[in-house]
């Protein structure tokens, strides 16, 4: 089964729908048009510029950006990832 998803091009068409160009997302974002841009067209990845895009065009993310893997794995954050790797060390001595 394909997981949903909204092409570059549709997704263009829905931000044009709500009166919304990437370079007001950009703008707002503190990014370029471009990379919004390779965002929308799955040339890079950047969940910060999909939720905004998605928020905008009223869609969840799942609906338009599903086939994005990445976008839906959870991610330890840096702080619990640095507590394992110090609780580790400690394990096995390198750190007193």
């Amino acid at each position: 089964m394909t997981k949903p998803n909204l092409t570059g091009e549709q997704i263009k068409l829905k931000l044009q729908e709500s009166d919304t160009t990437i370079s007001d997302i950009a703008s707002v974002l503190g990014c370029s048009h471009s990379h919004i841009s390779n965002v929308m067209h799955r040339r890079s990845y950047s969940i910060k510029v999909a939720k905004a895009i998605c928020t905008l065009i009223k869609l969840p993310l799942e609906q338009v950006f599903g086939d994005v893997e990445s976008y839906f794995s959870i991610k330890p954050t840096r702080d619990k990832r640095r507590a394992e790797i110090e609780h580790k060390l400690r394990e096995y001595q390198v750190l007193q």
